[in-house]
C-alpha cells in the first residue's frame, strides 16, 4: 500500500498482477496510444501523478487507466482479464539503494493472488503486518537468494523462497479465494540455462515494448537485453520488422490462449538451474573475448598474477550464482557475469587481452575432463574446412556435439563443428593446429570447439620467440632452476595443456599459458626484454608426416597440398584409368574428390554426370592441353599442388578453357605456369582475388577483383589463356534465385540431398560449404529412393547441352552481386585515363560505393529514416543512452571493414541504441526501406578534403533542390564524384548538391533545404540530394522548417 502522493523514507517502485482487471475507486485515462508499447510510459505517468495510486494496461487498445484506490482491503475487486495487467504502487520504507538492487525495473514484485508455492519454504516470519512488508524482507535477504515470497495476510506470516514458480512449475499452486498472494521477486538475477521454444503464426498477449528489430535472431537478442523488466516471450513479425516484447509467459498467463498474427513467430524463454546429474560441472574458454550483455562483478583473488585456476574454482563454488566468468589478463582480474551466452555466439565479442569462461555440465565420457581447467575451447564463426570425419544431423546443442566428441571411439576427436542454423554437429580427427590453413571464417551460426581432454601430444619441440612471454598467463609455478626444468613442468602440467612458456630466471618462476598464437593469434606474445617465449610444436597423430601434404599423407605433392581445379564440360584423355566411384543417386563430385585424394594412384579424374560415375586418372594433363577434350556432361578434375592459403572445398579453381576476363586486372605478374597464378591469387592481400586470367604463350597471370559474374560482358575467348576462378571466396552482395525454369534438371549435378519441398532446397543450396552452389534443381515426383534436391556449382548459360526434361522438376539459379556493376578498370597508360583519379573515363561509379579499400579519406553519409536489413547487425556498446551517434562511429570506424554501416535507433523513453552493419546498401547495390524512427549511417571514401565532422553528407534520396543560382556540371560518374566535386569547389561554397543519375548530372548549390525549402521538392527515384556538413553554415532568421517529407525507399 501506498497512501497518494506519501512514500517518505522510502523508494517508490510497482507491483504487477497478470491477467485482471481492477474494479474499486475512482478512475481515468491516462494514456491511448494504439499499436505501440506503453507500460513503461504509463508507469512514467502514474509515478508523476499524485492521484494515481495504481493502473491497469488494456494491450488490445494500447491503452492505461490510472485508479485513485488501490486493492489494499479491496482484493475482491480484483477479477480475472486477459489481455489486462493490473499495476499497483508499492512503497518500500527504508529502502534507499533499491535502482542498485534492481537497476531500470519498472516492477519489482509480480504477484499472483490467491497462489502459492508448496513445499519450497526456506524461512518463516510471523507478525508480518502487510504484504509490503513481506516484499522487503525478501529483498534484503541475505542467507539465500529470494526468488518469491507468500504472504498470508489473515494470519500475518511471510514465507520465504529460494525457488519460484518457473523453478518449481510443479509445486506452483493457484487457490482462489484464499487469503495467500504469491509475491515473486523480479530483482534477482534470471536462471542462467535459458532457451526459446517457438510457435509459427501466433503474437504475444500483452505487448510490453516495441522495436525495430532486422531478424528474428536480433529480436531474440533485444528479450535478452530487456532492462526494464525481465522479458519472457516476444513475438517476431517478419514483414514489418516487429519485434513485440513481453514480461508474460505461459505461466503467469495460465496458459491463456495466444493472438493468431499470420507472417509471425512466438517465441516464449524457459529457463532452468542445471544440477549437472551424473555429469561433470565444467568450463569452455573463448580466447580473447568478452560477453558485451553481461553485467561482471569482480571477485577478489589470493594468487596475482595466474589466478585462471583460483578463478574457475571460485565460480564453481557459486553454483548457479557464476554462470559465466571474465578474465582480464591485463590486470589479473577475474569477475564473474550475472548470464552467459544462451546459445548465441554472436553476443561475444573480440577483446585482446580477456578470456570468457562458460559453466558447462558434460556427461558421458568425461574421465578425460576430470580435474582440467576447461575441457573446450571455443570459437564462434570459425571453422576447419574439409576435415570432417562423422557429421551427425540434428544435434540439440552445443554440448550434446561435445559430448558426441568426447563419446567417440573411431577415432581421436580433436574438435568439433556445431551449427545452430541446422543443427549439424561435425567431428574431426584434426584441429587448427595440426591442420592451420584450413581453419578458416564460417558463417555466424558456426562455432568451432577444440577439445582439451585428450591427453597432452608427445612428439613436441618447442619453438622461441626473444624478448616476449605470454599474453595469457594462466599459472606461475615458483622454484623453478631453468629453462629446461620450465619446459618439463610445461611438458608435465595437468590442469590444462601447456601451450606456451616463459622463464622468469630472476623470480625463479614459470610463466606457464594455455593459449599460444594458434588460439590467440599474434596477441599472445607481449613485449619483454630479456625473456623468451617458447611455443609447443607438435607432431599430432593423424597429421602430416614429413615431406607429405596435410591433405595428401602419401606425399604425391613434394611442396604443397594436394587440390582440385574443375573443368566443366571437358575430360582428360590418353591416361591409364580404372574406376573409382560409383552410385545410385546423382552428385558424386565431392565423394570422388575425397576419394582421389586418399589414393595415391589418382592425380585427378573424369566425371560423367550422365552415368554418374567417376574414373581415376594416374597421369597427369599435358602442359599444352592438346590431351584435353570438350565433351558435354562431363567435368575434369585435375590434381594441382597448392602452397596458398586453403579454404577445405572439394575444388579450390574452376577452370574455363580458352577463356579470360578482360578489362578488369588488379595486377599481373609474370609466372612459370598455371598453378603459380592459382597460389598467387590465393596469397593476394592488397584486395579480394575472385578470379585469375593465365596466358600460356605470354606465362602471364592477372588477377582481378571481379569474376564472370559480376562482369559477364567482359568474359571472353582467348585462344592462348585459361580463366581461374577462386572457389575459396564467397560470392558479392545480396544473393537472389532467378531464371526460373519447370520441367528441366541440369545435368551437371556435384551432390545430392532429401528435400521435402522447393524452399527446403533452396536453402541447402545456401548453406552448401563443400563447394561453391549456384543453382538447385527440385524433383517433385520422384520416388522415394531418389534424392529430391541436385544441387549444382553449374549455371545453365555457357554450359553446352546442360538440360534433359524431367516432369515436375524445377530449376533456379543463384544470381549475386551489385544493381549497377563498375565499368572495366583502363590498363595502366591508357590514353585518357589518370592514374590517381578514382574515377576512369567512362565509367560508371555507382558500382563501386564499396568503401573499402580506400585510399583518400573514409567518412560517413547520413539518411534519415531509413534502413538496411539484408545484412547481419550487431549491437554497439555505448558510455550512455542519449547523443551516441559520434561514439556510435568512432567504434564503427575501429571495426573497419567489418562495419560499413550503422544504424541508430531511438527507443520510447528517450533513450537511444545503436548496431554496426557488417555491409552497407551501397557496397551490396541494395535498397534502404523507410522506418521513421532510425537514422542510418553508411561509410564513404572521398578525395577532398573532409572536415572533423561525424558525417560528412547528409542525403535525401529522391529529393533535389531546384535551386536558380546552382553550378551545373555533366558527365559526372556517380554521386560520390558528385561529393567530391562540392568539397572542391571554389567557385561558391558549395553547401550541398543534387546528383541526376539518370543524366549524370551533379548541380553544386550555395543554399540548401533550409534556406530555400520552397525549391526542396520531390523528384525521381535516380536523384539524390546532398547537404555538405562541412561548409559554413547560412544565417537564418528563423528555424521554422514549413516542409514536412516522407520519404519513401525502395
Amino acid at each position: 500500500m501506498c497512501l497518494l502522493g506519501q512514500c517518505f523514507g522510502g523508494t517508490e517502485t510497482y507491483e504487477k498482477t497478470t491477467g485482471v482487471k481492477f474494479s474499486f475507486g475512482t478512475t481515468q485515462g491516462i494514456l491511448t496510444q494504439p499499436g505501440t508499447g506503453i507500460t513503461r510510459d504509463c508507469t512514467a505517468i502514474c509515478r508523476q501523478t499524485p492521484t494515481c495510486a495504481a493502473f491497469t494496461v488494456d494491450y488490445e487498445n494500447s491503452r492505461c487507466q490510472s485508479y485513485n484506490m488501490d486493492s489494499t482491503g479491496h482484493r475482491n475487486s480484483l477479477h480475472d482479464k486477459i489481455g489486462s495487467n493490473y499495476f499497483e504502487k508499492i512503497c518500500l520504507r527504508g529502502v534507499s539503494n533499491l535502482n542498485a538492487m534492481c537497476g531500470d525495473r519498472l516492477w519489482a514484485f509480480e504477484r499472483a493472488v490467491g497462489a502459492f508455492l508448496e513445499g519450497f519454504d526456506d524461512r518463516e516470519e510471523r507478525n508480518v503486518q502487510t504484504k509490503t512488508e513481506c516484499e522487503k524482507l525478501c529483498l534484503f535477504e541475505t542467507s539465500f537468494t529470494c526468488r518469491s515470497a507468500e504472504f498470508d495476510e489473515s494470519i500475518n506470516i511471510c514465507r520465504l523462497s529460494r525457488e519460484d514458480r518457473r523453478s518449481q512449475p510443479a509445486a506452483f499452486r493457484r487457490q482462489p479465494g484464499s487469503t495467500v498472494d504469491y509475491l515473486e521477486n523480479q530483482c534477482v538475477r534470471s536462471l542462467p540455462d535459458c532457451r526459446y521454444n517457438v510457435r509459427e503464426g501466433t503474437a504475444v498477449i500483452s505487448m510490453d515494448e516495441l522495436q525495430f528489430a532486422a531478424s528474428q535472431g536480433e529480436c531474440e537478442a533485444l528479450c535478452d537485453q530487456a532492462r526494464g523488466f525481465t522479458c519472457r516471450a516476444f513475438t517476431y513479425a517478419m514483414e514489418e520488422k516487429r519485434c513485440y516484447l513481453s514480461g508474460d509467459d505461459s505461466i503467469s498467463l495460465s496458459s491463456a490462449p495466444l493472438i493468431a498474427k499470420r507472417d509471425a513467430v512466438y517465441a516464449e524463454k524457459q529457463c532452468s538451474i542445471s544440477q549437472c546429474e551424473d555429469g561433470l560441472f565444467t568450463f569452455e574458454k573463448v580466447t580473447g573475448h568478452f560477453l558485451r550483455s553481461a553485467q561482471q562483478v569482480g571477485l577478489a583473488m589470493a594468487a596475482s598474477p595466474g589466478v585462471t585456476l583460483e578463478c574457475g574454482a571460485r565460480c564453481l563454488e557459486a553454483g548457479s550464482d557464476c554462470p559465466a566468468f571474465t578474465l582480464d589478463y591485463n590486470s589479473m582480474k577475474c569477475f564473474k557475469l550475472d548470464r552467459n551466452t544462451q546459445g548465441r555466439g554472436s553476443e561475444l565479442s573480440a577483446r585482446e587481452g580477456q578470456s570468457y569462461f562458460e559453466k558447462i555440465c558434460l556427461r558421458g565420457n568425461v574421465r578425460g575432463c576430470e580435474g582440467r581447467a576447461w575441457a573446450f575451447d571455443r570459437r564462434p564463426g570459425k571453422e576447419l574446412r574439409g576435415f570432417d570425419d562423422l557429421k551427425l544431423p540434428l544435434v540439440q546443442s552445443r554440448r550434446d556435439c561435445m559430448e558426441e566428441c568426447l563419446a567417440q571411439r573411431r577415432f581421436d576427436c580433436r574438435s568439433a563443428e556445431y551449427d545452430t542454423q541446422t543443427a549439424e554437429c561435425r567431428l574431426s580427427s584434426e584441429d587448427r593446429r595440426s591442420r592451420p590453413s584450413d581453419f578458416v571464417d564460417a558463417p555466424s551460426t558456426v562455432e568451432y570447439l577444440e577439445n582439451q581432454c585428450l591427453p597432452s601430444e608427445s612428439r613436441c619441440n618447442f619453438k622461441s620467440v626473444p624478448n616476449s612471454y605470454p599474453r595469457y598467463l594462466d599459472i606461475v609455478l615458483s622454484l623453478v632452476s631453468d629453462e629446461v626444468d620450465c619446459e618439463r613442468r610445461c611438458y608435465e602440467y595437468s590442469d590444462f595443456i601447456c601451450r606456451s612458456f616463459s622463464y622468469y630466471p630472476s623470480g625463479s618462476q614459470c610463466f606457464i599459458s594455455g593459449d599460444d598464437r594458434g588460439s590467440a593469434g599474434n596477441e599472445a606474445l607481449m613485449s619483454r626484454p630479456g625473456t623468451n617465449y617458447y611455443e609447443r610444436s607438435c607432431l599430432v597423430a593423424g597429421g602430416p608426416g614429413p615431406g607429405t601434404s596435410p591433405s595428401n599423407p602419401q606425399g604425391r605433392c613434394a611442396v604443397g597440398r594436394a587440390e582440385f581445379e574443375k573443368v566443366t564440360g571437358y575430360e582428360l584423355q590418353g591416361q591409364r584409368e580404372y574406376p573409382l566411384l560409383r552410385g545410385h543417386n546423382p552428385g558424386l563430385a565431392v565423394q570422388c574428390a575425397n576419394q582421389c585424394k586418399i589414393d595415391p594412384r589418382c592425380h585427378g579424374f573424369n566425371f560423367n554426370y550422365k552415368l554418374n560415375e567417376c574414373t581415376a586418372l594416374e597421369g597427369d594433363a599435358d602442359p599444352t592441353r592438346i590431351d584435353i577434350r570438350q565433351v558435354p556432361g562431363v567435368a575434369y578434375f585435375e590434381g594441382v599442388c597448392l602452397r596458398g592459403a586453403g579454404c577445405g572445398m572439394a575444388w579450390t579453381f574452376e577452370r574455363h578453357v580458352n577463356r579470360e576476363l578482360r578489362g578488369f586486372t588488379n595486377a599481373h605478374y609474370i609466372t612459370g605456369s598455371k598453378t603459380e597464378c592459382e597460389d598467387r591469387c590465393l596469397d593476394e592481400r592488397s584486395f579480394i582475388c575472385r578470379s585469375a586470367s593465365y596466358s600460356y604463350r605470354r606465362q602471364e597471370c592477372r588477377l582481378s577483383s571481379e569474376d564472370r559474374f559480376t562482369q559477364p560482358q567482359a568474359f571472353e575467348m582467348s585462344m592462348d589463356s585459361d580463366y581461374l576462378e577462386n572457389q575459396c571466396i564467397p560470392p558479392v552482395g545480396r544473393c537472389a534465385y532467378r531464371n526460373f525454369q519447370r520441367d528441366r534438371q541440369l545435368i551437371y549435378t556435384d551432390k545430392s540431398l532429401s528435400a521435402f519441398s522447393d524452399s527446403s532446397c533452396q536453402h541447402a543450396c545456401d548453406v552448401e560449404r563443400e563447394f561453391m552452389c549456384r543453382s538447385y534443381t527440385f524433383l517433385s515426383t520422384v520416388g522415394s529412393n531418389t534424392n529430391q534436391c541436385l544441387l549444382s556449382a553449374s549455371v545453365a548459360a555457357g554450359t553446352e547441352q546442360a538440360f534433359k526434361l524431367q516432369n515436375g522438376a524445377l530449376y533456379a539459379e543463384k544470381q549475386c552481386g551489385s544493381l549497377q556493376p563498375p565499368e572495366p578498370v583502363p590498363p595502366p597508360g591508357r590514353p585518357g585515363s589518370d592514374p590517381g583519379s578514382r574515377y576512369p573515363s567512362g565509367t560508371d561509379q555507382d558500382g563501386v560505393l564499396s568503401p573499402y579499400p580506400c585510399r583518400y579519406t573514409l567518412t560517413y553519409e547520413k539518411i534519415a529514416g531509413a534502413a538496411y536489413g539484408n545484412a547481419q547487425r550487431e549491437p554497439i556498446r555505448t558510455r550512455a543512452d542519449i547523443g551516441i551517434s559520434g561514439e556510435c562511429l568512432i567504434k564503427c570506424g575501429q571495426l573497419r571493414h567489418r562495419c560499413l554501416a550503422v544504424s541508430l535507433e531511438n527507443v520510447r523513453g528517450g533513450r537511444q541504441r545503436c548496431y554496426s552493419i557488417e555491409r552497407s546498401a551501397d557496397s551490396d547495390g541494395g535498397l534502404l526501406t523507410s522506418a521513421p524512427e532510425l537514422a542510418y549511417f553508411q561509410k564513404i571514401c572521398l578525395q577532398g578534403r573532409i572536415c572533423p565532422k561525424a558525417w560528412a553528407f547528409t542525403r535525401v534520396p529522391s529529393y533535389e533542390l531546384n535551386a536558380p543560382n546552382a553550378i551545373e556540371i555533366k558527365n559526372m560518374f556517380g554521386r560520390r564524384q558528385c561529393q567530391d566535386q562540392c568539397l572542391q569547389e571554389s567557385r561558391i561554397v558549395c553547401r550541398s548538391a543534387t546528383y541526376y543519375g539518370r543524366d549524370r548530372v551533379c548541380k553544386l548549390s550555395p543554399d540548401t533545404r533550409r534556406s530555400l525549402p520552397q525549391h526542396f521538392r520531390r523528384a525521381a527515384g535516380d536523384v539524390d540530394y546532398m547537404e555538405n556538413e562541412c561548409a559554413q553554415r547560412k544565417f537564418l532568421k528563423s528555424y521554422l522548417w514549413p516542409v514536412r517529407m516522407k520519404l519513401e525507399y525502395g
